[in-house]
């Protein structure tokens, strides 16, 4: 599905209405897999774990220290994705320092993102299997969350947008790394002169970097990139204070 949806992501040449069509296709293909093939709570965890140590699934250099200057400087951080929250938090519970990461999700941070939705009771366990609790995959968060409709317009009632209050603030950076993640401020009441978007660049970058030039203010090229130039903004922005 990869191999057949992602050209279709990247295509230039393709309207975005037509896009979001086949990003659904992908999305509801891909819960369906999810579902038939019996996905269970301890699995989503114990692979996305297997993934951090292999380092399939890490954090960009610079991140850790991207999270503490937002944690020691109380800014709101929204991770607005289109994969599964369930792998991001995951992910970044094991990566991050405990204390840095207990204390930002307890306080500032938020993922809207597509969640599983597993079963309430747990599954019959057979003898001699771990004492723990599993639970079945049965469905998924809804709307889903594909890169062509990541508009903040759409997820205002979520806690994130309850509990910040934009009249307190008034610049944004807005990070992506797609054409398609420069919807996410959409919705929003700041000025868009106010608002500093920060592209990467990872596929074909020659072919596209033009493309990001103009609808992004700094484009970071490469598939290592480093989280460095947003990390030393945020840190010249904190300064300031």
């Amino acid at each position: 599905m990869q191999e057949k949806y992602i050209p279709i992501e990247n295509d230039a040449n393709l309207p975005t209405s037509e896009k979001a069509k086949h990003m659904e296709d992908w999305a509801r293909l891909s819960d369906e897999l999810f579902i038939s093939n019996g996905l269970t709570k301890s699995a989503v965890r114990n692979s996305t774990f297997k993934s951090i140590q292999s380092t399939n699934a890490k954090l960009r250099d610079k991140v850790v220290e991207f999270f503490e200057l937002l944690n020691s400087n109380r800014i709101p951080l929204l991770i607005f994705s289109a994969g599964i929250a369930d792998v991001l938090e995951t992910v970044l519970e094991f990566t991050l320092p405990s204390p840095l990461f207990n204390s930002v999700f307890n306080r500032l941070a938020f993922v809207v993102s597509n969640r599983f939705i597993y079963s309430e009771e747990p599954i019959p366990r057979l003898e001699g299997e771990d004492e723990e609790d599993d639970y079945q995959l049965i469905g998924f968060s809804t709307p889903s969350i594909h890169v062509f409709n990541k508009k903040a317009s759409s997820f205002l009632e979520t806690p994130f947008f309850q509990l910040t209050d934009e009249s307190d603030r008034d610049n944004v950076i807005l990070i992506g790394d797609s054409l398609g993640d420069l919807l996410m401020s959409e919705g929003l009441k700041f000025n868009p002169s106010n608002i500093l978007k920060v592209g990467f660049l990872h596929v074909n970058i020659e072919e596209r970097m033009q493309q990001y030039l103009d609808a992004y203010d700094i484009v970071i090229a490469g598939e290592e990139s480093s989280f460095q130039i947003p990390m030393e903004i945020l840190a010249s922005i904190c300064s300031f204070k």
